[in-house]
């Protein structure tokens, strides 16, 4: 064993040795300022205008292509470090999982899973029998909690893109899965990462990286019932399946506007759950621009939490809102997740914070990144909700939390207790470049 770990570091050294690419490469500086991971496809490097590099993953279920400066399916791969032509077909390259591999078709790559109980060796590019070492990045569904209760079962039609719920006597049939995952049965969420949901598009683009930084889920406050949006797939303002929940909820001039139920004093909110049990992978943003009307000192509210109302899930991301004053203090935590085993992960659990002065008729936007650390921005959006008035705190990073966001078993809840407007609920899933989005 310690000769095959020799052999496989010297394989893997002498690649990085034959990429030579860095920041100050004058071919990267030329470009975007991506470029290839040396080892594997699955990995990619940013440069920073302070040429520092920054390591990151592509979405489950892609790789990186060096023509395009993305990461696509590995049919339409191109790996400088992977030969793959005519002349190369079955030649074989590693992955991030210990068990998984990408062979080449000639025109791009597919991806192999090894017999149980072996593992693909880099030297040989061969399954051999071995102890599994799964890179640190290696993506594994798992179960969000192995004592939870599953109430979800798959569709009884055969559909794998929407699953039933059942609870409480009561049966909620056609739960569509987020486009882009089908519904995998065995850990109770939309994990199983597949073009063919739904069906006529490719909608796992809505994961892809993306440069652009295009918003994958827009939350449309045209018209009542609310909709929801993609400008990921095919278009801009392509239409999505989405099922909102509301209680309180008006829609006027492009804005949801909230308000106590008159008759049964309920307190508002908007619930979404096209993102229940969907792993959110990084880079990814969130963006809620919202309005609140008269706030009185001391008020709270949360803002923007996946823990359904009334508390059936342990929140893996909450962002809550406190006013004193004339400043709108912000607090954000999250649980992040990295996979050790295909039946265990790590979570660790951090959190950032800011406070920002502002008027109480303008407008504030709480924008919120993940890329390992949670960090982002609070941003003054004026009266209208649209403007950059050069009001804005940055919200520090968090330390190292883990490669996602950790999944649970809600959607995503908007304005809890808020009595005012939201102008704005956007999740940005494979963005590339945090600055598009902040000011």
């Amino acid at each position: 064993m310690a000769m095959i770990a020799l052999i496989t570091a010297t394989f893997l050294l002498v690649l990085e040795i034959a990429n030579g690419q860095t920041c100050t490469d004058p071919i990267v500086q030329a470009g975007s300022g991506y470029f290839g991971h040396p080892i594997y496809c699955q990995l990619f490097y940013q440069c920073d205008t302070g040429l520092n590099r920054f390591e990151m993953v592509c979405a489950p279920g892609t790789v990186y292509n060096n023509d395009l400066m993305t990461c696509v399916t590995p049919d339409r791969a191109v790996c400088n470090n992977w030969a793959c032509n005519s002349q190369s077909v079955g030649s074989r390259y590693p992955a991030l999982c210990c068990d998984e591999y990408f062979e080449c078709t000639g025109t791009g790559f597919s991806q192999g899973t090894c017999l149980k109980g072996t593992v693909f060796n880099a030297s040989t590019r061969q399954c051999v029998v071995g102890a599994c070492n799964d890179d640190r990045r290696c993506y594994r569904p798992i179960a969000d909690d192995p004592n939870y209760k599953c109430f979800d079962v798959p569709d009884a039609a055969g559909n794998p893109c929407v699953y039933t719920t059942r609870i409480n006597g009561q049966e909620i049939r056609n739960r569509p899965c987020a486009d882009g995952t089908a519904f995998n049965g065995s850990t109770c969420q939309c994990s199983i990462f597949s073009s063919a949901c739904p069906s006529g598009v490719n909608p796992i683009a809505n994961k892809y990286l993306d440069n652009l930084c295009r918003v994958s889920f827009n939350a449309e406050f045209n018209t009542f019932p609310l909709g929801a949006t993609t400008d990921k797939l095919g278009g801009v303002n392509r239409p999505l399946l989405s099922y909102f929940q509301t209680v309180g909820v008006r829609v006027i001039n492009g804005n949801a506007v909230l308000r106590p139920d008159f008759l049964t004093g309920a307190i508002p909110y908007i619930y979404n759950y096209y993102l229940n049990a969907n792993q959110l992978g990084m880079p990814v943003a969130f963006s809620v621009v919202f309005r609140w009307d008269n706030p009185t000192n001391g008020a709270s509210l949360v803002l923007l939490t996946n823990n359904y109302n009334p508390n059936v899930c342990s929140p893996t991301l909450e962002v809550r809102v406190a006013y004193t004053t004339g400043q709108y203090s912000v607090f954000v935590t999250a649980v992040g997740a990295t996979a050790t085993s295909a039946t265990t992960q790590v979570r660790i659990s951090g959190n950032t914070m800011g406070t920002i002065s502002m008027s109480t008729g303008n407008y504030l936007e709480a924008l919120v990144t993940f890329n390992g650390t949670l960090s982002g921005q609070l941003i003054d959006r004026g009266s209208t909700g649209f403007v950059n008035t050069g009001n804005f705190v940055n919200l520090l990073p968090s330390a190292y939390l883990g490669e996602s966001l950790a999944a649970n078993k809600c959607g995503f809840l908007v304005g809890r207790g808020l009595t005012g407007a939201i102008e704005r609920f956007r999740v940005y899933e494979g963005c590339g470049d945090f600055a598009r989005l902040r000011v």
